[in-house]
């Protein structure tokens, strides 16, 4: 039998993002009673549809975030440049900053919407809209109230010992 490897990303398990949506999630999803199915859908879609755009993400702020040191650097070697006539300054830029914020924010919105494919696998239920995953929980309408009982409840579980 041959197997054919195939890279699919620029990163690896060193990245504390992979590490905590894949690795982890492969972990901590035994503890959940799903059937083994549901544990491949949620690890699939974390691992293949959240993680990437969430890396996206990364890689944005890591690139806009090392501009602005060599702004900063260059501006503190050299000061702010000035044109032949004294009072125009030449101020530093990021080029392509508003295509960039933009397909960060494109991007997180889309690791959010995502998010609600795990709801469906993990609740059973066909959640579509972000009112839908924070008003219903196994397809019964939750008050707002009830909403954030839940999650209180849901961030003192203890999960192998440890306790949030």
């Amino acid at each position: 039998m041959k197997f054919h490897f195939q890279q699919i990303s620029d990163y690896g398990t060193k990245n504390p993002i992979v590490a905590r949506l894949c690795l982890q999630v492969k972990d901590i999803i035994r503890f959940f009673p799903l059937n083994e199915t549901q544990k491949e859908n949620v690890f699939g879609i974390m691992c293949m549809y959240v993680m990437p755009r969430i890396m996206t993400c990364y890689k944005i702020n890591e690139e806009i975030g090392g501009e602005i040191i060599k702004c900063k650097e260059k501006i503190n070697e050299d000061g702010i440049p000035t044109q032949s006539q004294e009072g125009t300054l030449t101020l530093p830029s990021i080029l392509n900053l508003n295509e960039r914020v933009e397909t960060f924010l494109y991007s997180s919105k889309s690791a959010l919407r995502d998010f609600i494919k795990i709801f469906n696998v993990i609740f059973n239920a066909n959640l579509e809209k972000k009112q839908d995953m924070i008003l219903c929980i196994n397809g019964q309408k939750v008050s707002s109230e009830r909403t954030i009982t839940l999650l209180k409840f849901l961030s003192k579980i203890t999960i192998c010992g440890y306790s949030k």
